[in-house]
């Protein structure tokens, strides 16, 4: 678990160095996905099932960034699976990354880390994605939509990446871009999906 944590921190550091694309501003901030080189993606492959990499800019006027992941089971809000406030000036990555299962215990370690000039700071949380006797779990993940559109704000809290599972029979649909506008009211679209896991931020005066 060690060598995990190690090699989380060194792509903390990566993510951090990474370029960045698909850029929108929203009360100055500005909040990319990162553009990995390939070299980074390889190590991501090797350690982590899942992955996301953003960058944040020109957010002196903000002087915390609040990044936690919501857990939901069919539809209805569980309990936070990782929280982290951070301390930020100007620019600085933000990092969700899930380990491969552990096969002893069919657990993955959930990893959500800021990096910037104040220093890098993560947090990590045990999680059995997979439940006993659910065989031929699909997952798909994605990033908000609405950050290639510049149309959300910062300071308000931002739906920055999902990944959902679902066992069983039965494709799964791309969740809307009306669901990363408000989760929460949104529910009723995972209402038949196990688990949905939703990265968000949200940058304070």
């Amino acid at each position: 678990m060690r060598n995990v944590r190690f090699i989380f921190v060194c792509l903390m550091l990566f993510g951090f160095l990474g370029g960045c694309s698909n850029e929108h501003t929203a009360s100055n901030v500005t909040i990319d996905e990162a553009e990995l080189s390939k070299r980074e993606e390889d190590i991501f492959s090797v350690v982590a099932e899942n992955s996301f990499v953003f960058e944040f800019k020109e957010s002196a006027a903000f002087k915390e960034v609040e990044v936690w992941v919501e857990k939901y089971e069919f539809g209805k809000k569980k309990k936070d699976v990782n929280h982290l406030i951070s301390n930020v000036n100007k620019d600085g990555s933000i990092i969700f990354a899930i380990s491969k299962e552990v096969e002893e215990n069919e657990e993955s370690v959930f990893y959500v880390g800021v990096t910037g000039e104040e220093g890098t700071f993560s947090v990590s949380n045990s999680e059995q994605i997979r439940e006993e006797g659910k065989e031929n779990t699909a997952s798909t993940w994605e990033t908000n939509p609405l950050l290639t559109e510049g149309t959300v704000e910062a300071k308000e809290g931002i739906a920055l990446a999902a990944i959902s599972y679902k066992s069983g029979e039965g494709g799964m649909s791309t969740l809307s871009t009306d669901f990363f506008s408000d989760v929460e009211g949104n529910s009723n679209e995972i209402n038949d999906l196990d688990k949905v896991y939703v990265l968000k931020a949200k940058f304070s005066k």
